[in-house]
């Protein structure tokens, strides 16, 4: 079951619109705020009432001659079929040859020309097993088709084996719940209060992420299989979200499955005739881009930029959130919080937000190095597959608040002193504590299973906030679920 609400803001952002001067390669803007006057939000704080997010890249800049662009012969594969969460399957399925790259192909096949061609476009991803592979044959493959440039979330090796993606779809949803549980040390539930700092659009990274459409991008390719384990035996997963920062529609996604098919008589097939059987992959012949490093990447009329999302996300959300409320609850000694990132990809995130910007301790930070295979485990935040904290939180003297995420950071779980907060009571008591401080949360909307119907009525300016009982919760402040903004 899915779940959503209308938000009636009570505040007004003024100058609230990301620098899309930035990118010269974007075919699009993207305002930050809705279209209708009515809609809009306005921050009290008037030193926030301005700014932009910047791009945090290196200054280097290195230029190539152009490249040739090569024709790949290639055969369909049955079973691409794209879902709500973009396409998954096991890693060693994607290691086919050109399996992937079919995929990436049928997707530039369904796409109108002038979505991409000279466009930007994001790529991040959740650090799993198979992601550096992928990530260079998606830049090769988007160079070939027209694009214009590819903003690259940085990937930082932690040992000679495992490197990690730092996602710009992640993070967020511990701030909305520290915001309203100051007051009472046992954080029973009537004691929580909210308060809400303003709402801002973005768009996942790559993911639904902050970097999407604080960059005005067409699009975005997410690399990552959510929740689902990682490692060479396990799953991997793509998906494509649009310029809005949601998740690419049926009458898209339909078009990519009919192009990855035979002619030899599959229905969907039949059933377009417009679509192009692939056939051959257009592959530009230019080398692997290190991914470790910030820095800038020409080559001819395409560039890549490697950014650091994590920087840009702190940035975002101090504009969302009131950092110093939450720090005076971090500091309280009544107060204690942990936070279990699963050694997926929100480990990146936790340092910097939780330790140096908020002044929570480094030991309130468990499993927060991302591994490509989550340490062995299954980073699924749910009281299975999260043991370990649920024992913490439930055993003598645990702490005052403990929270995980999922592999992708779009998942979240919340925790007080011995309780469990189930994804629907998040929402509600959200909902609840809002209303009454907020006018801007008002009404509600159920809608069909899939995230991509709230990307529409966010759009349309229907919801601000929505979750699903799949441990999924988000705000219109990006298209995607947000796995530590609930717990802000």
């Amino acid at each position: 079951m899915a779940f959503s609400l209308r938000l009636e803001p009570s505040l007004v952002l003024h100058g609230g619109r990301y620098a899309a001067n930035i990118l010269s390669h974007s075919s699009r803007s993207f305002s930050l705020l809705p279209t209708n006057p009515s809609v809009s939000a306005s921050l009290k704080s008037s030193s926030r009432s301005h700014f932009t997010i910047k791009a945090s890249s290196a200054s280097s800049i290195t230029e190539s001659e152009s490249f040739r662009i090569t024709s790949v012969p290639t055969k369909p594969y049955d079973g691409q079929k794209t879902g709500t969460s973009g396409l998954r399957k096991k890693v060693k399925v994607f290691m086919q040859e050109n399996y992937l790259a079919n995929w990436i192909q049928a997707l530039f096949n369904s796409l109108p020309p002038e979505d991409y061609v000279n466009g930007l476009l994001v790529l991040g991803g959740d650090g799993r097993y198979f992601n550096k592979e992928a990530a260079q044959i998606i830049i090769k493959i988007a160079a070939a088709n027209g694009v214009g440039k590819i903003l690259v979330g940085r990937a930082i090796a932690v040992s000679l084996t495992r490197t990690y993606w730092l996602s710009a779809a992640v993070v967020s949803e511990i701030m909305c719940f520290f915001l309203f549980c100051g007051v009472d040390k046992s954080l029973s539930l009537q004691g929580w209060y909210y308060v809400y700092t303003g709402s801002f659009c973005s768009d996942p990274e790559a993911q639904g992420n902050p970097v999407h459409l604080s960059y005005s991008a067409n699009g975005g390719f997410i690399m990552s299989a959510s929740h689902n384990p990682g490692g060479p035996e396990y799953d991997w997963g793509i998906k494509f979200n649009y310029s809005s920062g949601q998740p690419a529609p049926e009458s898209i996604t339909d078009k990519i499955y009919g192009n990855t098919l035979s002619l030899s008589g599959l229905e969907p097939v039949k059933l377009m005739p417009e679509l192009l059987q692939i056939s051959e992959i257009k592959m530009a012949n230019i080398p692997d881009i290190d991914l470790s490093r910030l820095g800038i990447t020409k080559f001819g009329n395409f560039t890549v930029e490697v950014v650091d999302p994590v920087a840009d996300y702190v940035e975002l959300m101090e504009n969302v959130f009131d950092f110093e409320l939450i720090r005076s609850l971090l500091s309280r000694p009544d107060f204690r919080f942990t936070f279990d990132a699963m050694h997926a990809v929100t480990g990146a995130y936790a340092e910097p937000i939780f330790v140096d910007k908020l002044g929570a301790g480094l030991e309130s930070i468990s499993n927060g190095v991302p591994l490509e295979d989550f340490g062995h485990g299954h980073p699924d935040p749910n009281l299975t597959y999260a043991e370990d904290l649920l024992d913490l939180m439930y055993g003598e003297n645990g702490p005052d608040f403990g929270a995980a995420s999922d592999g992708d950071g779009d998942r979240n779980m919340i925790l007080g002193r011995r309780f469990f907060v189930t994804p629907s009571d998040s929402v509600a008591i959200i909902a609840a504590n809002a209303q009454e401080v907020i006018p801007y949360f008002r009404g509600g909307i159920k809608v069909p299973t899939g995230w991509k119907f709230f990307g529409n009525l966010m759009d349309a300016g229907r919801l601000s906030i929505c979750g699903e009982e799949s441990f999924g919760t988000g705000s219109d402040h990006i298209r995607e679920k947000d796995g530590i903004w609930t717990f802000w």
